[in-house]
């Protein structure tokens, strides 16, 4: 199986290593002062990864999508049928959201109360006015978008996109799994709406979301220094 990732996807994980080097860097300073400081940095690094997971997540689900329809299901994942393989990844992806979730529950207390203003408003509220408030033309396109679905907030979108992938790969299950049936698939709108979601609005929001983190982290590093 070929992976393609997008040169956006490539710039998050090259700011998720970059949080971790900051929080690495302080730790040798503060190793001997804080044992709790420590603890606290670690927690903060987890978060990260779990938002650079997220994205990772949804990337990959595509790309397995994209498999399934291009192999005709015959495409082997992991040693895992392909088709096998999504259903069991949708599971697997539903339990990382909560523990992402749990993870900045953790942490809150450590945050700013501007990281955590902002990570409610993107999660739970809004992604246009959390991300394009000062962006008219975006913001309106982001507000349409599927219906509206990422006004209901970020968590929304991604139970959405995972039921598109749901709804794909059972379609295909239960088709003829000939060239129309994989055509009408390829070419519906859930398919480009999710490449849409996960290209734009996904990369958009968790990118700003470890940009926040980071602010969030230098705030901590501050409070414990003053």
């Amino acid at each position: 199986m070929h992976k393609k990732y997008s040169t956006n996807f490539i710039s998050l994980i090259v700011k998720f290593l970059l949080v971790v080097t900051v929080l690495e860097g302080y730790f040798v300073l503060c190793y001997f002062q804080s044992g709790s400081f420590l603890s606290v940095a670690k927690n903060l690094i987890r978060e990260s990864g779990t938002i650079t997971m997220r994205h990772f997540s949804n990337n990959f689900l595509y790309q397995i999508m994209q498999e399934v329809l291009t192999t005709n299901g015959r495409a082997q994942v992991m040693n895992q049928n392909s088709l096998s393989f999504i259903f069991n990844y949708l599971n697997e992806t539903i339990k990382q959201q909560e523990e992402f979730l749990k993870e900045h529950s953790s942490n809150a207390g450590y945050h700013s109360s501007e990281f955590n203003t902002f990570f409610d408003s993107l999660i739970y509220q809004n992604v246009c006015d959390a991300i394009y408030k000062d962006e008219d033309v975006k913001q309106g396109q982001c507000q349409t978008f599927m219906g509206g679905i990422l006004k209901k907030g970020l968590y929304s979108a991604n139970v959405a996109y995972w039921d598109n992938m749901r709804s794909m790969a059972t379609d295909f299950n239960n088709s003829a799994r000939d060239q129309r049936s994989i055509d009408i698939i390829m070419n519906s709108d859930r398919l480009i709406d999710n490449e849409n979601l996960k290209d734009i609005y996904f990369d958009d929001s968790y990118k700003r979301l470890l940009s926040q983190l980071d602010q969030s982290i230098f705030y901590n590093f501050n409070q414990r220094d003053s």
